[in-house]
């Protein structure tokens, strides 16, 4: 953090303790600040010293950067806390202190109103901030905006920045485009000559704040991502992903939040037969095939026997195979109705798993050849076990059943590619940072179960790697936002 001699002198700062931490003061005058993760003790403290942490609990303290032992008395006084010149004295180091644990949030205001907030992500474990090597920017540092702010961070920092100042954006810039040779700049204050002389004041002040943030590292060893172990490997996008479905390296809320219950209905249960993308005239029921879904077939053999299989048979699948591979693996076996509760919605059982029963996924086959079943593009409805014909451009399902051969490694079409797609809104309506990856598991999961049910009926199966989320979109006419493809079975009839 900071300390007030490396901030301009028309510069205030507004104080407070994070609402997410715990504090426990002990008799010996020890103070145990908690986090659900982390806990740090610091002391002994004098009690007015322990009362300026009670204080920051419960409201914000304003203290201008210049002010003298006196004036900081003073603003503390009208909070009702009295303290002696000698502790007034060390204040400022004391509340750096707090701050390199990160355990306040701080926002700057600049002498023109312009605000630099500082939202700690990390505690206990602030970057060292005695670093004066030539700097460069944190390699997966990303700055947006949200809210009419700027905000800068990274997948896994020790904190973010929000801010209105320009000065931000122009620096940011200036070290995101510098010449590798040079590794930017030479000193925290070299940026100065690519930023306009009015704001020099700032520059320095911002440098600083990046440097104490750990968003500018030293430019003659690894960076901190570099540094650890295999983050090189990662892509920027895997490791946002990863870091921010999690709970562990960011401040927003993981789980069930609903925060959408107040404002819309939770999407139905099953997705609503409409002429935006399916035809009407084609609804066919699939036989129960009793003989095929009876058979006993053991668990364990299975899985023991389980592989991804893309050889296919001369002979076409038959539809009463393909029947039983959907009725085995997506039917819907039981439902539950939404309550009178605004956080209620409709769910439903099935074979694969799915989180919170939301069961967003929806599966689409396209149709190469099926001995029974003409070719074209089918949904199947879980409810019914029945297909509901799509209105899919003839052009759009051929690319992609053609693409199936370049991405199963066989270079040979299957029968049937199954198309899995997530009515999102299904689940981001109940959940919060993990909606995505929750919807990722359950298609996993319904993979594993069409793999298993693949062996028992003696069928060719394998996933597929990647899919086209454009043509998907074509497909259907609908925005990926709604629906979009997040996986892709092929099936055939296996080879004796």
């Amino acid at each position: 953090m900071l300390s007030f001699s490396e901030l301009p002198a028309d510069w205030t700062v507004a104080l407070r303790l994070r609402n997410d931490l715990s504090v426990i003061v002990q008799d010996t005058g020890f103070v145990q600040i908690a986090s659900v993760q982390e806990s740090v003790r610091i002391g002994p403290l004098p009690p007015p010293l322990i009362q300026l942490i009670e204080l920051l609990r419960s409201r914000t303290l304003n203290i201008a950067v210049a002010a003298s032992p006196e004036t900081l008395g003073e603003t503390l006084q009208k909070h009702g806390l009295r303290m002696e010149c000698g502790l007034l004295g060390q204040l400022p180091r004391f509340i750096s202190q707090l701050a390199m644990q990160g355990a306040l949030w701080a926002t700057f205001k600049t002498g023109d109103g312009a605000a630099i907030e500082i939202v700690p992500l990390a505690f206990g474990r602030m970057p060292d901030t005695g670093q004066t090597d030539p700097l460069c920017l944190r390699k997966d540092s990303f700055l947006r905006a949200e809210g009419g702010l700027m905000i800068l961070e990274a997948p896994d920092g020790y904190a973010r920045i929000r801010s209105n100042h320009p000065i931000l954006a122009q620096v940011f810039a200036r070290f995101a485009v510098a010449d590798k040779r040079d590794t930017a700049a030479k000193e925290p204050t070299c940026a100065a000559d690519k930023i306009p002389a009015s704001d020099d004041d700032a520059v320095p002040a911002l440098l600083n704040i990046l440097r104490r943030t750990g968003f500018l590292v030293s430019a003659t060893a690894k960076t901190a991502a570099q540094a650890e172990d295999g983050a090189h490997r990662w892509e920027f996008h895997d490791r946002l992903f990863h870091m921010r479905s999690r709970a562990g390296f960011h401040d927003a809320m993981v789980g069930p939040s609903f925060r959408f219950a107040k404002s819309e209905q939770p999407l139905p249960l099953y997705k609503p037969i409409d002429g935006r993308s399916f035809d009407a005239d084609i609804h066919i029921p699939l036989e129960p095939c009793d003989a095929l879904c009876q058979a006993p077939y053991p668990l364990q053999k299975a899985f023991s026997e389980r592989a991804s299989r893309r050889v296919f048979a001369d002979k076409p699948v038959s539809v009463d195979r393909l029947s039983a591979l959907l009725y085995l693996s997506c039917r819907v076996r039981r439902e539950h109705g939404k309550g009178d509760d605004a956080k209620s919605y409709e769910t439903s059982n099935r074979p694969s798993p799915s989180g919170g029963g939301c069961h967003s996924l929806e599966v689409y086959l396209l149709v190469r050849r099926c001995d029974g079943l003409d070719p074209g593009v089918y949904h199947y409805d879980p409810k019914n076990h029945a297909l509901n014909g799509v209105n899919a451009p003839h052009r759009v399902w051929q690319i992609m059943l053609t693409q199936t051969k370049y991405l199963n490694g066989s270079g040979r079409l299957p029968d049937v590619l199954m198309v899995i797609s997530s009515r999102f809104g299904r689940v981001n309506w109940k959940y919060q940072s993990m909606s995505y990856a929750t919807v990722l598991k359950d298609a996993g999961a319904l993979v594993q179960t069409l793999y298993l049910n693949c062996e028992q009926l003696r069928l060719s199966g394998t996933a597929l790697g990647t899919g086209n989320i454009y043509h998907f979109q074509q497909l259907l006419g609908i925005p990926i936002t709604e629906e979009s493809s997040v996986m892709e079975f092929i099936v055939g009839n296996r080879q004796d």
